[in-house]
């Protein structure tokens, strides 16, 4: 109905104003603006096992969103493809050996892979260890240029990282 939500966690009707479930207190999804499509993957499950809670971010190549590997409680970020990009059959296997060489990194710096798959609509995703926190773009709209100290620590940081990846 419109005026409630339902918990895509425990399936719970709330109010429409809530804004956590109160059944399990899990953080409901904001609401949709008037004329715009929800999107289908929030509130599913992707894998059989990842359920997808929000949306994190959006970029060319695909979607990011906050999602629960359900069988043991861990929050996960799950990167999904487009779709129109997975016609590519040549992407599909480089998007495989991508996810299995990034999975085997251990650098501190370097994000931990834990699944990859297809969704139900052919869709390809990563699961990945999911940080609480803001980007870098972020931090400078809010905050202005980094200091330089600050910013030799963050591109040692990166270096750190690139130089195990390779």
């Amino acid at each position: 109905m419109a005026d409630e939500k339902i918990c895509p966690k425990c399936t719970a009707s709330n109010p429409k104003e809530t804004v956590f479930c109160g059944k399990c207190g899990e953080k409901l999804p904001k609401e949709i603006a008037p004329g715009s499509k929800p999107d289908p993957l929030i509130g599913s499950f992707v894998g059989d096992r990842f359920l997808v809670h929000d949306k994190l971010g959006e970029g060319g190549m695909g979607v990011v969103y906050r999602a629960e590997q359900t069988a043991i409680n861990r929050t996960v970020a799950l990167k999904v493809l487009h779709t129109d990009l997975t016609k590519d059959g040549n992407l599909h296997e480089r998007f495989r050996r991508e996810a299995a060489a990034a999975s085997r990194l251990t650098h501190p710096n370097t994000i931990t892979i834990y699944d990859f798959g297809k969704t139900a609509s052919g869709s390809l995703y990563i699961a990945m260890e999911y940080i609480q926190g803001r980007s870098l773009d972020d931090e400078i709209q809010k905050s202005g240029p980094i200091p330089y100290d600050r910013v030799a620590f963050i591109a040692e940081q990166i270096c750190g990282s690139l130089s195990d990846a390779h």
